[in-house]
């Protein structure tokens, strides 16, 4: 995700759906977001280690960077053609649904691309089980989407990621770590008696795998200040087992009665929560809200770095010097015959859409209609963002599996 802006927040302002294709008011604020947004040196040079980050920090003789306005004129990676990547795994049946590079600098609310490959499959494949994926690029014209999911079924194991990625090289870090982390769970040998540990020890890899991989000479990247969020859920006939970092919330709505439960599967890791500030503090960090901001932030004590609005992620190295992890939150689920359907998005659409309304939207649609459900959860989104922040809407990603994950016939 991209840039907050320290500026008071205007008026509201009512404008519509993303369809329509209205140009939003100009000069709202961009306080939402997860990251604060500084201007870098030399973007088109390549990466900056921690150190040179340090340095530039230090060298402001303000002690404070200038936070970057968004005119939408400047590309905050430095690469306007950024590989708009998701991918859908379907190895029992031998075929592949992933993403490929954009040959374009996308649009507004245009689709992640996605590739298919392997064996012929009809076009309702996903459809007939009970799954759907939408992934939309955000109103944010400096930045490409930063957001990335995985769908991955073998077996007995359905395995749903999504990936929300933040900072200049966000859309990287997401990039690499959605490709990798699933696979890693998936052949982890201790996945059929430990899921737990396979899912702890998956995401340790990952993490350490983008550092390394950031430290080669040929990455034009680095995770200095750019990170993921991940949510991982792996779907069994008898359990769903999660493992989550980040603010990439996942719910499952259960029958109770006429009415239906929310059943909050992996919740936002928000620095405020107590077991993280605790953590954050005792590492040696501090949790404020800066002036006219929204969300509260980690940040190096005494000073206004990193700005996280998130308590772990994978990445983010200089943040996990003072109490952001990458160590995921493990949580198992007992399924029941009353559970429906799993709902897995990013911030994107949980910053103005309630659990409630989306288990209700997503239930009205039901398992023959998934992917229509998919879609007008995210066109709600987009549709909120506009109404609250003019200027502004995060990426938006949004995965469905109904339960169990079968094929309907």
């Amino acid at each position: 995700m991209g840039a907050c802006l320290n500026r008071p927040k205007p008026t509201r302002v009512t404008t519509s759906t993303p369809m329509q294709g209205d140009e939003p008011p100009k000069g709202r604020s961009r306080q939402r977001l997860s990251v604060l947004q500084v201007e870098m040196p030399n973007q088109g040079s390549g990466p900056v280690s921690q150190e040179q980050f340090m340095q530039l920090y230090n060298r402001r003789g303000s002690g404070k960077f200038q936070r970057k306005q968004s005119t939408g004129d400047a590309h905050a990676a430095g690469d306007a053609s950024k590989e708009e990547q998701g991918t859908v795994l379907l190895i029992n049946h031998k075929v592949m649904i992933e993403g490929t590079l954009s040959n374009h600098q996308q649009q507004n609310f245009e689709d992640k691309q996605r590739h298919i490959t392997g064996d012929s499959i009809p076009d309702r494949f996903l459809d007939d089980y009970g799954l759907a994926v939408s992934c939309k690029k955000g109103l944010k014209p400096e930045s490409p989407n930063q957001d990335d999911f995985c769908l991955l079924i073998d077996g007995r194991n359905v395995i749903l990621g999504v990936f929300d990625g933040h900072g200049p090289y966000g859309h990287h870090v997401s990039d690499h770590i959605h490709a990798l982390l699933p696979r890693l769970i998936n052949k982890h040998e201790l996945l059929d008696t430990d899921a737990a540990a396979a899912m702890t020890e998956s995401f340790k890899k990952a993490h350490e795998s983008l550092i390394m991989h950031c430290e080669h000479p040929d990455t034009r990247f680095d995770c200095v200040i750019s990170g993921s969020t991940a949510s991982v859920l792996i779907i069994r006939p008898e359990e769903i087992l999660v493992g989550f970092v980040g603010d990439s919330r996942a719910i499952l709505s259960r029958k109770e009665g006429e009415a239906r439960k929310v059943v909050i599967l992996a919740p936002d890791h928000k620095p405020t929560n107590p077991g993280e500030r605790e953590r954050v503090e005792r590492s040696g960090g501090e949790v404020k809200k800066l002036p006219f901001d929204i969300p509260f932030r980690v940040f190096f004590k005494g000073k206004e770095y990193p700005g996280l609005s998130m308590s772990r992620a994978i990445g983010d190295t200089m943040a996990q010097e003072i109490g952001v992890t990458w160590m995921p939150e493990v949580k198992s689920f007992p399924t029941t015959e009353l559970d429906e359907f799993v709902i897995v998005c990013s911030d994107g659409v949980w910053e103005f859409i309630s659990n409630e309304e989306a288990i209700a939207l997503v239930a009205n649609y039901g398992k023959s209609k998934v992917r229509q459900a998919a879609e007008q959860l995210a066109k709600l989104a987009w549709s909120r963002w506009i109404h609250n922040e003019g200027e502004t809407v995060d990426d938006i990603t949004v995965l469905i599996a109904f339960l169990p994950v079968s094929r309907t016939h």
